[in-house]
């Protein structure tokens, strides 16, 4: 009797063994995109009191976001939906709002080894050449080109991409666990940079009269300025990494300066030299 008992319970144990690594097995499976099926996203274009001016207020859970500049004098919202393998389009869902010049964007979803697939929805968005930016991320890649406006973007992991853009006064950039990378971009005003574990890295122009802030608690913090810049150093700082600054000193040209905090934690600390020359004449008259 109790050699079959020993059995019983050996079948037992392997049995719940395997329940625990499917069980497993199915929950990763339901936080990728491997099993998902998609679904296009409706375009839909909302027209604007000042065509030359937006505002885009927008909550998201997870996927990507794209906001570029478009030809028309609308904003412009099209995109893809992915749900489960044994979910439906209802389970990704997408809400907008118009008041005026202002869209009220909010996205959510339902996701699971039940449904077998990963829900969320990837955005493109073209806006007119001025737009206010507020967008909240739980995960996800988001893309900036071509804009200018205030920029007041989280993502709790993934990455924040700026090109060709002129951020104003207010713009916050949080990576979370992400990277911040802003290239080919004019600084103006009051902004600020942060990841928690990802890189930060600048590169562009800044207005002299503005002040600006990069932070990384342990990745690398990278900024690239032109040698016509006029700025001052306030804060260059690394815990344990080093720091390079390739301009050889904290004063760089004549009044009114910009001023500049750089910041690791833990990681190395660059201020370089870039090739970039009236890059903020150029993006500031077009």
């Amino acid at each position: 009797m109790s050699k079959q008992r020993g059995k019983r319970d050996w079948r037992k144990l392997i049995v719940v063994i395997s329940c625990v690594l499917m069980g497993a097995v199915l929950l990763a499976i339901g936080a990728t995109r491997s099993f998902a099926r998609t679904a296009p996203l409706e375009t839909t274009t909302y027209f604007l009191d000042h065509p030359r001016e937006a505002s885009l207020n927008m909550t998201l859970e997870t996927g990507s976001v794209r906001i570029h500049r478009g030809g028309g004098t609308g904003v412009s919202i099209t995109g893809t939906k992915y749900f489960g393998a044994f979910g439906a389009t209802s389970d990704v869902w997408v809400k907008i709002v118009q008041s005026g010049n202002t869209l009220q964007i909010n996205q959510g979803g339902s996701e699971g080894p039940i449904h077998l697939g990963w829900a969320g929805v990837d955005l493109d968005i073209s806006v007119p050449s001025t737009v206010n930016i507020n967008l909240t991320m739980r995960a996800g890649d988001i893309a900036l080109d071509g804009l200018q406006g205030r920029a007041r973007i989280r993502t709790g992991s993934e990455s924040i991409t700026i090109t060709n853009s002129l951020l104003t006064d207010g713009t916050e950039l949080d990576a979370g666990a992400g990277t911040v990378f802003v290239a080919d971009t004019i600084l103006s005003g009051k902004v600020s940079m942060n990841s928690n574990t990802g890189m930060v890295a600048f590169s562009g122009d800044m207005d002299p009269r503005g002040m600006y802030a990069f932070h990384s608690d342990v990745g690398t913090v990278s900024v690239a300025l032109p040698g016509t810049t006029s700025f001052i150093v306030d804060k260059m700082h690394s815990g344990i990494s080093s720091i390079e600054n390739e301009f050889e000193t904290e004063h760089v040209g004549k009044g009114p300066y910009a001023h500049i905090e750089i910041f690791s934690g833990t990681g190395p600390v660059r201020l370089r030299k870039s090739e970039i020359s009236r890059l903020y004449d150029i993006l500031t008259q077009s």
